[in-house]
């Protein structure tokens, strides 16, 4: 994979919610597991209407690589969220995404269509989720759909897989966007037993985390 991927469709298909900075961390995450020959598919849960999947994609096509990404939404917004999400600003139907014009994105850069698997996180995982995985974008929002999310993918990454997790904000850390506290307070629970630790990505305003599976 060229630098050329990277310094072209990056700019052209950055947006509020996935700005230059957050592709550019998934762009160098996606290419350590193709380097390292870690086994298994990608994966991307809350994908809206596909910005962070079409980079994704893109850099499979690019390096002939035959791993298959699948994509995850509700196509419906974000579910009702619940007490362990703080504060938070963002409501139950925001950030509703169209399928079609996730399709239309695609076709547009003359990429493969992802495989796509509508519906709420709680209904679809983990019985639509390839037996291995490599590689890991959440972007659920609410503590909700990121607790499901890593209680479906953890079994199934492979050693040495990657998982990004937007919107992980630790403000004892970093002073960034923390409008979803839900996420980070998740991630706790979820790796209070585990071995794993959650590494904090800058990226702009925001902040990411992301751990490699040991």
């Amino acid at each position: 994979m060229s630098r050329h991927l990277c310094a072209e469709l990056i700019p052209q298909i950055t947006n509020p919610m996935m700005s230059e900075e957050k592709l550019i961390n998934l762009y160098h995450l996606v290419q350590r597991v193709l380097v390292t020959h870690t086994e298994g598919d990608l994966v991307e849960l809350g994908c809206h209407e596909g910005v962070a999947a079409l980079l994704i994609q893109k850099i499979l096509d690019q390096s002939g690589s035959n791993k298959t990404l699948h994509l995850y939404d509700s196509f419906r917004g974000l579910p009702e969220k619940s007490i362990e999400d703080g504060e938070t600003p963002y409501q139950k139907g925001w950030l509703k995404a169209f399928r079609d014009r996730l399709i239309a994105r695609f076709e547009k850069y003359g990429a493969t269509l992802p495989t796509i698997h509508e519906g709420w996180f709680s209904e679809i995982l983990p019985n639509r989720l390839p037996e291995v995985i490599s590689f890991a974008h959440l972007d659920g929002d609410f503590y909700s759909s990121i607790l499901e999310s890593l209680a479906a993918v953890y079994p199934r990454l492979s050693r040495g897989a990657i998982v990004l997790i937007d919107d992980y904000c630790d403000p004892s850390v970093l002073d960034r966007f923390n409008k979803l506290p839900g996420v980070k307070k998740a991630c706790d629970e979820f790796f209070k037993e585990k071995l794993e630790k959650i590494e904090i990505l800058l990226c702009g305003k925001h902040a990411q985390g992301y751990f490699v599976k040991l």
